[in-house]
């Protein structure tokens, strides 16, 4: 059993797969390592400390 917070990248593609009706059983290896990718440099940017006082725009400008 995957740690909490810990995604089984596998059942995601498969169960992201039947939700959608996505016909991906030919390509579902490579979509799970391109997820895997995405996974870990998602990673990166979630462990990046923000301030706690932080407000976020309410749009942007250049």
């Amino acid at each position: 059993m995957p740690e909490p917070n810990q995604l089984d990248v596998t059942a995601f593609v498969e169960q992201q797969a039947i939700a959608l009706d996505l016909p991906i059983a030919d390509y579902q290896a490579g979509v799970t390592a391109n997820f895997e990718r995405i996974r870990s440099i998602a990673q990166a940017f979630l462990e990046f400390p923000l301030p706690t006082d932080l407000v976020a725009a309410p749009r942007f400008e250049p």
